[in-house]
């Protein structure tokens, strides 16, 4: 069942799927609100996109081979520094402003140990050769640092719709 916020955004981005809003959307809706507004945290995690784009994106829960080269640049650069800080213990900016990163990347490994899975599919936006990842950076963190299946993660991928299909 959902809550009035998620309510909130299903009506703005009624083909997003309940999982996807529930695990990337709704935690920062409830500290940043909703609808976004301009000049907000909205434009970092939306990545620069209107809503309108964001209408536009077909959802798919599939398996997803992932490495450094399906990866693009700056969502790599997350990862790395994530990496960087909770495996190698460098002081950088992932360590200094999340203060739990830690913990939650322990807990992470530990759940992808005993479970062989993690514990909520990523989230990430296709952008044909290559992912940016929109929700997971630590769960994708310690997928890498686990030792990742050719297989690959369940991931949440949204694709955006060719402008032929948003002519229906």
């Amino acid at each position: 069942m959902l809550g009035p916020t998620a309510i909130l955004i299903k009506n703005d981005l009624p083909d997003f799927p309940d999982e996807v809003v529930q695990t990337w959307l709704l935690p920062l809706a409830k500290s940043a609100g909703w609808p976004p507004t301009p000049l907000s945290r909205w434009d970092h995690i939306l990545m620069h996109r209107p809503l309108s784009f964001w209408r536009s994106v077909e959802w798919e829960k599939r398996r997803v081979s992932l490495n450094q080269f399906s990866l693009e640049h700056e969502s790599l650069r997350r990862i790395q520094g994530l990496l960087d800080a909770n495996v190698r213990g460098v002081y950088n900016i992932y360590a200094q402003q999340i203060s739990n990163t830690g913990q939650r990347f322990r807990r992470i490994v530990r759940y992808l140990q005993q479970h062989g899975s993690l514990p909520a599919p990523p989230v990430l936006l296709s952008g044909g050769f290559q992912y940016e990842v929109l929700d997971g950076n630590h769960r994708l963190a310690a997928y890498f640092c686990v030792g990742a299946s050719l297989l690959g993660p369940t991931c949440w991928v949204g694709q955006p719709r060719s402008p032929a299909s948003n002519m229906r």
